[in-house]
């Protein structure tokens, strides 16, 4: 999971994507903590209600604003970072640990636990925000934080590792699990949702274009297009070369392209209305 940190590709990864039809060469510069204690390895990017952006570093939250570098001590290692647009609040998911970022009075970051547990080993890999709830996505755990009662409010726990993976579409929760296949959450439980996605295959990344529209790719390279309610399969022209290269997330751009990043064979542009 861990990923060597190129500061120069994450920070200009979403803004290349809105130059595709111009020529020419892009200007690239590269940025680099002078701090010795950040490790090199970060998990998570996003952005804060500043226009700043944070890293899941090894070391804790990491924050670069364009010039100044801030690294907020967390518990442990940084995994997974999730913004919330209505409340401006940034929360993180660490090693056996899960909390949200505020400010002090000297306008630094500080991070507040909300749940810790060590022999429980809830280490957060994924974070969902929706309407009312966020999402923490444990090994064997599954979160749920109410924003209005401020407090963990349900979880779903397994006895050994969970293969699932969470995502969100028209601000209800998804779960793909490794064998019961897509689940959501009805009266506090988790229940099966009807799909032709095949046994055993699960979700591995499923992105969201206003958030109505889904693009998951699962484990087994097949990419689907979901509205909440129905999943339909793409034909995809490049679909074996994607198969090839093991596809591993993807990004929209616009309605009708999507770029899907690969393990083995670089970015994958796509038209998912065509293929």
């Amino acid at each position: 999971m861990s990923k060597k940190l190129l500061f120069l590709g994450i920070l200009l990864f979403n803004f290349t994507f809105l130059s595709i039809s111009q020529k020419g060469e892009y200007y690239l510069t590269h940025y680099s903590p002078e701090n010795q204690e950040i490790e090199n390895d970060n998990y998570n990017i996003s952005e804060d209600a500043d226009g700043s952006m944070l890293f899941a570093n090894a070391k804790g939250l990491l924050k670069f604003d364009g010039k100044y570098w801030e690294l907020t001590e967390t518990p442990s290692s940084v995994l997974a970072l999730g913004f919330d647009k209505k409340t401006g609040i940034t929360y993180a998911g660490c090693i056996d640990d899960f909390g949200y970022v505020i400010k002090d009075e000297k306008g630094l970051n500080r991070y507040v636990s909300i749940f810790s547990s060590p022999e429980e080993q809830i280490s957060i890999i994924k974070i969902i925000v929706t309407e009312d709830f966020i999402y923490f996505q444990g090994e064997k755990t599954l979160f749920e934080y109410s924003k209005a009662e401020k407090k963990v409010t349900q979880k779903w726990d397994h006895k050994s590792f969970w293969d699932y993976h969470i995502f969100k579409c028209n601000q209800q929760l998804f779960i793909s699990d490794k064998e019961l296949g897509i689940l959501k959450i009805k009266n506090g439980k988790l229940v099966k949702v009807p799909t032709n996605i095949p046994s055993g295959e699960k979700i591995i990344f499923a992105p969201t274009i206003n958030a109505k529209m889904v693009i998951a790719g699962t484990d087994s390279s097949h990419f689907y297009l979901f509205d909440g309610a129905v999943f339909t399969k793409l034909k995809l022209k490049d679909a074996d070369y994607l198969k090839k290269s093991v596809p591993t997330d993807a990004i929209w751009v616009r309605q009708d392209l999507v770029i899907i990043a690969t393990q083995k064979g670089g970015c994958v542009l796509i038209n998912p209305v065509t293929g």
